[in-house]
C-alpha cells in the first residue's frame, strides 16, 4: 500500500520504490501478531525477498516493492554446443532446476532457448528463436521480421509474435499462464503473481514499445536489442478498506522500463575487421580458385581437342591420293 493505509495511492521516492522499500507502519505491527512469521516466510519463499537484507526490511515495516539491487540471478547451466551446435548457449537449468514451478502445467514451466544474448550460429530467416526471460518468469519465442544494418553489419530482427501474450480465449496454449487459473488477463498482459507479485503488460505502440532483438546470423550474436516492459498492479475493490471501496477493477500502471543495448561504432569496426573482412577474403579466394580451376579445365579441354582433331600418319605411309 504505502505509508498510509487510508488512501489508495501514495507517492514515494523512486529509490524507495526500486530498492529500499516503501515504509508501511501497519506492516510492522501486523508482523508482531502470532502466526505472521509463517506468512513472512511464505512471502520470501515466493521471491519477495531478494536477500537477507530484504527480509530485515520487511520485519522493519518496509514493503519490498522491487528490491533486487545487488541480488544474484541464477545460477544458470547452459549447453556449450560441443555435441550439437544448434543447442549452443541453450539454458539447461535455472537455479538448479531443469524446469520452472510457477505455472499450472509442465508446458508453461518449460525452459526453452537461450538467455537472449547469444544464439546458435548460421541462423536462417525461417528459424524461430526461443528465450528464457527470468523477469517474465517464462520462456517466449520470437519470429523474423526484417533485415537491419548497423555500421555496415547486416543483422536480422526478431520480434515476439502476438500469440506469445495473446489471451487464452484466442490462444489456448496460454491458459496455464492464468493466475489463478480462473483469472485470465486480456491480450498483452501477463500475471507475474506466482513469481514477482506484479502484472506485466506490453503497450500496443509498435514504434516505441515493441521488444526486439537484432542478430548477426553467422555468429548468432545479438548486436542490438530492446526489452520493453510495463509493470502494473491488478487492483480490485475491497469494501472493508477505507479508500478502496470505490475503486473499479483495473490494471493500474506503476512503471515502464525500456532496457536497450546497441553495438557502438568501435565494436562494430572491430567485428568487421576481425571477422567479416577475413571471411570476405576467404570467400573471394574461394571463388578465385574456382575460376582458376575452371579456366585450367577449359584450357586442358581445348588442348585435348586440338591434339586429336587432325589425323596423323605413320612412317613409310602416304596419304591416299
Amino acid at each position: 500500500m504505502g505509508p498510509q493505509l487510508r488512501r489508495p495511492f501514495v507517492s514515494v521516492p523512486v529509490r524507495q520504490l526500486l530498492f529500499d522499500g516503501s515504509p508501511v507502519p501497519a506492516l510492522k505491527s501486523l508482523l508482531r501478531l502470532p502466526g505472521t512469521g509463517a506468512i513472512l516466510d511464505g512471502l520470501c519463499g515466493r521471491g519477495l525477498c531478494g536477500s537477507p537484507r530484504d527480509l530485515e526490511r520487511l520485519k522493519n515495516g518496509r514493503f519490498p516493492s522491487m528490491m533486487y539491487n545487488n541480488s544474484l540471478d541464477g545460477p544458470y547451466t547452459i549447453d556449450t554446443g560441443k555435441n550439437d551446435i544448434d543447442r549452443f548457449t541453450r539454458v539447461e537449468s535455472y537455479k538448479g532446476k531443469s524446469s520452472l514451478d510457477y505455472w499450472g502445467s509442465s508446458y508453461c514451466n518449460m525452459l526453452n532457448g537461450t538467455d537472449g544474448i547469444t544464439y546458435p550460429p548460421h541462423m536462417e530467416r525461417k528459424d524461430r528463436i526461443f528465450i528464457f526471460n527470468k523477469d517474465l518468469c517464462r520462456s517466449i519465442y520470437l519470429d523474423y521480421e526484417r533485415d537491419v544494418e548497423y555500421f555496415g553489419i547486416s543483422t536480422r530482427r526478431y520480434v515476439p509474435a502476438r500469440a506469445v501474450l495473446e489471451e487464452p480465449a484466442v490462444n489456448p496454449d496460454n491458459k496455464c499462464f492464468c493466475a489463478p487459473e480462473d483469472h485470465c488477463l486480456r491480450a498483452g498482459a501477463l500475471s507475474l503473481s506466482p513469481c514477482q507479485f506484479a502484472v506485466d503488460g506490453l503497450a500496443p505502440d509498435k514504434r516505441y514499445h515493441e521488444t526486439f532483438i537484432d542478430i548477426e546470423p553467422l555468429t548468432g550474436l545479438a548486436l542490438n536489442g530492446g526489452k520493453k516492459i510495463q509493470i502494473n498492479i491488478d487492483l480490485e475493490r475491497f469494501g472493508s478498506l477505507d479508500g478502496m471501496e470505490r475503486l473499479p477493477p483495473v490494471l493500474f500502471p506503476v512503471m515502464y522500463t525500456n532496457e536497450t543495448a546497441v553495438v557502438n561504432s568501435a565494436l562494430a569496426a572491430e567485428f568487421r575487421d576481425r571477422l567479416q573482412r577475413p571471411l570476405s577474403l576467404v570467400a573471394a579466394a574461394r571463388w578465385l580458385l574456382v575460376a582458376l580451376g575452371s579456366a585450367l579445365l577449359l584450357l586442358a579441354g581445348l588442348m585435348y581437342l586440338r591434339r586429336h582433331s587432325h589425323p596423323t600418319t605413320k612412317a613409310g605411309q602416304c596419304p591416299l591420293q
